[in-house]
């Protein structure tokens, strides 16, 4: 198995409500736990930024279907790497949502969706994706301390 993290970041195309927000995450649970996927989704004011990892195929088959998601809009990967563990081994699908847990820096977090956006090739960008995932880490955990799960 070859073990990638993938983020992406996209617009959501429907209207999500907090509630809406913990049902998408708990169907995704279900879903990636199936497939041994793990990760988190964040999201801030119609803005995605997820992170998946799992066996490559599988995360690259999950994110092509969420590009596809008529839920999302202006679907962009930012991060394709190959990694030794998982960041959130015990996380089938995390949530955080920023306009309702303000624990996160919502400006900071949107500064760096922003930034990295503008880099249409994140391969030439590695340093700035892995400083990306690198904050979104840092704030993740000294954010969440025990993180919320879907369930």
């Amino acid at each position: 198995m070859e073990l990638v993290q993938l983020i992406y970041v996209s617009q959501q195309a429907i209207g999500f409500n907090p509630d809406s927000l913990i049902q998408l995450a708990r169907r995704s649970a279900e879903r990636n736990q199936e497939r041994d996927l793990s990760g988190v989704l964040l999201y801030c004011s119609g803005t995605f930024m997820q992170l998946l990892e799992g066996d490559s195929a599988i995360v690259q088959g999950a994110y092509q279907t969420i590009s596809k998601d008529p839920r999302h809009s202006d679907v962009q990967q930012l991060l394709l790497k190959n990694v030794d563990k998982r960041m959130c081994p015990t996380w089938s699908m995390g949530l955080m949502n920023v306009d309702t847990d303000l624990r996160l820096n919502r400006e900071r977090l949107e500064r760096l969706v922003r930034d990295v956006r503008e880099h249409t090739d994140t391969r030439a960008y590695g340093v700035e994706a892995r400083i990306l995932l690198q904050d979104f880490k840092l704030q993740v955990e000294t954010s969440f301390p025990k993180p919320r799960r879907a369930k």
